[in-house]
Order: structure tokens, then C-alpha cells, then sequence
């Protein structure tokens, strides 16, 4: 549980830093000296190679090419859990309603894309929505904004191609800042994602009437 793991912290820090005046400056002292780096710079928790990938020109043009058409689809999933505590949230995607539009528009189908693909994709952009105070209140860590979608989308993608086995997004940085695999990116989201997306939505506007 989280209080146990911070009470742990505490502790250690109490203890590896017996020397500094008060329990918050060993604390302060363990956090800035030694979890920050680790966390941030070795782990890469908040900003991994694929991060890097998705703010480089290759990704920023299949994000303004496709915007439009995935905003549609992303708006019509964002609003599909009618549960009391998720109708306030309309605007954002939960992990329910994000699985709910991978079942629909097949993106498991086949086997190259898993359940787990998606959830750690989900958890993975939505790290620095716990970390960080997010302008929008809407963007929290159990919601997807638009943004926090396409990047879902496209770590998928990454792993439909074989992810992190295959090709580290670390190489693709330094081969060709992800201009190979964002040009197929694109094009699955158009052969292969929209034409999909576009019956389910149909299929669910039948269903709901």
C-alpha cells in the first residue's frame, strides 16, 4: 500500500541521513538526491524514448493529419460509460471505456495488441497527472485527455510492430526520430483503424437507438 511504502521511505531516510538536523531535511534530502535521479533520469518514468518519439515532427504530423477523424472517435468512447461516477467525465476516456473502444475496433484482434499492451500504455501517459498539477481538472490518472489518447494509440501501435523487442524507441530516436514508424502509424490508423471505428460507432448508434 502507498502509506506503508512512504512510511518505509521515512524511515530510511531517517536513518541513511541521521546527520542532517530535522526529519524533513533527510527526507528532503533523500528525495532530491537520490529518488529524483533515479526515478526520473534512470527509470524514465515521466519522459521515455517514446515520449521523446511523440513530440518529434514525424508523430506531430500524423497527430494534425488524424486529429479530426480520431477526435470523433475519441469523443463518441469518452462519453460510453454511463456509470453515476463516470457522466461527469464525459470529455475524458477511463481505462473502462478505453478497453471498451480496443473490444469494438478490434485492435486485439489477431493477437499483435494485447489487454496488458493497453493498460500499460494507458498507465504510462497518465504517470504525470499524479506528479505534476494539471492546468485541466478534467486531466487526472484515471482519464485520458485527447493528447493522452494518441499517445495510447501510438504506444500500441509500437507494440503491434513489435514494441520494445523488436526496435527500442531509443534506436528509432537515433536512426530516424521515428519517421518509419510513425509513417506506418499513419497508416494503420487509416486502413486500419478508422474504417473499423467507423462501423462499431455505427453498430453502437443502432444498439442504443
Amino acid at each position: 500500500l502507498q502509506h506503508h511504502f512512504v512510511g518505509g521511505l521515512v524511515r530510511l531516510a531517517n536513518l541513511r541521513f541521521a546527520s542532517r538536523p530535522s526529519l524533513m531535511d533527510r527526507l528532503d534530502t533523500m528525495c532530491s538526491e537520490f529518488l529524483t535521479r533515479h526515478v526520473i533520469d534512470e527509470l524514465d518514468l515521466l519522459h521515455d524514448a517514446f515520449s521523446k518519439l511523440i513530440g518529434l515532427q514525424p508523430y506531430l504530423a500524423v497527430y494534425q493529419k488524424r486529429k479530426a477523424s480520431l477526435e470523433k472517435v475519441f469523443a463518441v468512447y469518452a462519453a460510453a460509460d454511463k456509470s453515476l461516477g463516470a457522466v461527469s467525465a464525459s470529455s475524458t476516456m477511463n481505462i473502462r471505456e478505453m478497453s471498451e473502444f480496443c473490444d469494438e475496433c478490434k485492435l486485439f484482434a489477431g493477437g499483435k495488441v494485447s489487454q496488458r499492451d493497453m493498460i500499460n500504455a494507458f498507465s504510462r501517459v497518465n504517470i504525470e497527472d499524479d506528479v505534476y498539477v494539471q492546468t485541466d481538472k478534467a486531466n487526472t490518472s484515471t482519464e485520458l485527455t485527447y493528447d493522452e489518447f494518441f499517445e495510447v494509440l501510438a504506444r500500441m501501435h509500437h507494440a503491434r510492430e513489435g514494441g520494445e523487442k523488436r526496435r527500442k524507441a531509443r534506436s528509432i530516436l537515433e536512426e530516424d526520430e521515428g519517421l518509419d514508424l510513425a509513417r506506418k502509424f499513419d497508416a494503420w490508423i487509416e486502413g486500419g483503424l478508422l474504417p473499423v471505428a467507423a462501423e462499431a460507432i455505427k453498430a453502437r448508434k443502432k444498439k442504443t437507438g
